[in-house]
């Protein structure tokens, strides 16, 4: 199985991603806006400024291992993009051509909402995943 390394040198494995993935599914549930049984997540290294992305045209979650932090920022990752998944896309435009060009990223309702349910749900999502998998976090 293909193993990747975040920045703490910790060594996560598809499992892994494909877990957190599987979590967000069950316990964050379906999307009035895109199909839940065609969402994908992928693996890319090859994003410049992002260590997560829901790519709408694809329907698909990328994650970039080797920019993300530790484990929880992994969890927290894959919640918020999976929020974004959640999101009405025509409104996060609206809402975007309203605010100044240049702001705080966070200042956008629907990345506050998804940053807001990432950082409340990760300790969680370990948590239900930890005994499952035998995962070991020191933090």
């Amino acid at each position: 199985m293909k193993k990747y390394k975040l920045k703490n040198k910790k060594k996560i494995t598809r499992k892994h991603i494909v877990a957190i993935f599987d979590w967000c599914k069950t316990n964050l549930g379906e999307s009035n806006f895109f199909c839940i049984k065609s969402l994908r997540i992928r693996v890319s290294n090859n994003m410049k400024r992002f260590i997560g992305v829901f790519d709408i045209q694809k329907n698909c979650i990328y994650v970039k291992p080797k920019a993300i932090a530790d484990e929880y920022d992994l969890i927290a990752t894959i919640i918020h993009e999976y929020v974004h998944f959640q999101q009405d896309y025509d409104e996060y435009e609206r809402i975007e051509l309203q605010l100044p060009r240049r702001r705080n990223y966070f200042d956008h309702p629907h990345e506050k909402e998804a940053e807001s349910k990432a950082q409340s749900l990760k300790r969680k999502c370990f948590n239900d995943l930890q005994g499952k998998f035998g995962w070991r976090i020191q933090k």
